[in-house]
């Protein structure tokens, strides 16, 4: 196989996050997120840019909305589901203890920022 043929055949980088139980039951709540391809992620952040306040305070994005947006295209629905909409995923983030909240949005985030690890030579 090629370099090209390698690189064309890559696959987004995944991970699943476990939510606590509220069940009876007790099993955890999967979600399987995804990285998005690089020109869905900049359009997405340039849909959602900060309020006037929020670049002040240095954000790149509005919070308020990026967060569900993110997530809502970044979810793998389970076989036979349907993706929560950003719509859910707003709500879902006034429901959800906020730790939770934090590791599907850091998740997210970092499986949209994976730099490939710099190799410098000897003398660099």
């Amino acid at each position: 196989m090629t370099r090209r043929e390698r690189l064309l055949a890559r696959q987004l980088p995944s991970a699943t996050v476990l939510l606590a139980s509220t069940d009876a039951d007790g099993d955890p709540e999967e979600l399987k997120l995804r990285a998005l391809p690089a020109d869905e992620f900049e359009q997405l952040m340039a849909e959602h840019p900060p309020t006037d306040q929020q670049r002040e305070d240095g954000a790149i994005w509005n919070e308020a909305t990026f967060r569900p947006a993110l997530l809502s295209r970044s979810e793998v629905p389970l076989d036979g589901e349907e993706s929560l909409s950003w719509e859910d995923w707003a709500q879902l983030m006034t429901l959800l203890p906020f730790g939770e909240v934090r590791e599907l949005f850091d998740t997210a985030l970092a499986l949209n920022d994976r730099a490939p690890a710099a190799e410098l030579g000897k003398d660099s």
